[in-house]
């Protein structure tokens, strides 16, 4: 009898270790052993658009290619209903497009060199999700810029061309630069911070006045981050 009682101990105590062994495994990994073990993990999109000139841009239409899936950007509408940040005061917005790419539109009157605080304009927006976002493989279910051409890929980094739209006058050695980033990234705690995230840019160079589409450059790049716990 005691023999057996040891016996189912032992059993136990094995079992036990082995359920204790698989979570801690588990956890370590992203995302499903996270989701598993109970790890919080905030997950966010930032969008944001910096426009710096050396010289003063007047009548000013600028479209910029918005994160997007397909028709649907939450990072928009929260810029086009003024949730977001940095937009200089009388600028006006609104969003154009169609169901396979969605670009922010503003019009103002002039741009000053680095603008009135003597940076670069910046302005863009934050959004929570209540998911996880995929990093590692965005795909097409996650909020990217659009469009993408000519696209060559190499690891976890895609190489692409875009386009923006610019119209305005200046003066011929003027030289405007237009960057644009979007971001999914996930956060927690462990051992520290740590984060995973993807990072989409566009950016162009743009010398003189602008009238209508340029092309620009493109970069995805995947997988930036940590993918265990520790």
């Amino acid at each position: 009898m005691e023999k057996s009682t040891k016996t189912l101990i032992s059993i136990i105590s094995a079992c036990t270790i082995l359920a204790c062994a698989i979570i801690l495994i588990s956890g370590m990994y992203f995302p499903e052993g996270f989701e598993f073990a109970g790890i919080n993990v905030n997950s966010t999109y930032n969008y944001e658009v910096e426009i710096s000139t050396t010289g003063t841009l007047k009548d000013v239409t600028m479209m910029f290619p918005l994160a997007s899936t397909g028709d649907d950007s939450p990072i928009g509408i929260a810029i086009a209903s003024g949730k977001g940040y940095g937009m200089p005061a009388g600028w006006k917005t609104e969003l154009v497009g169609s169901d396979k790419e969605i670009f922010v539109k503003i019009k103002t009157d002039i741009i000053s060199p680095e603008g009135e605080s003597g940076e670069p304009v910046t302005f863009g927006a934050t959004i929570l999700t209540d998911r996880l976002i995929e990093t590692k493989n965005p795909s097409d279910s996650e909020y990217m810029l659009a469009p993408k051409t000519d696209i060559f890929s190499a690891g976890d980094q895609i190489d692409y061309k875009s386009y923006i739209f610019a119209s305005y006058a200046s003066e011929p050695g003027t030289i405007t630069a237009i960057k644009i980033t979007a971001t999914g990234r996930n956060e927690w705690w462990g051992s520290g911070e740590r984060y995973n995230k993807y990072t989409d840019t566009v950016s162009t160079e743009i010398r003189g006045s602008a009238t209508g589409w340029t092309e620009a450059e493109g970069s995805l790049t995947t997988g930036i981050g940590k993918y265990t716990l520790i």
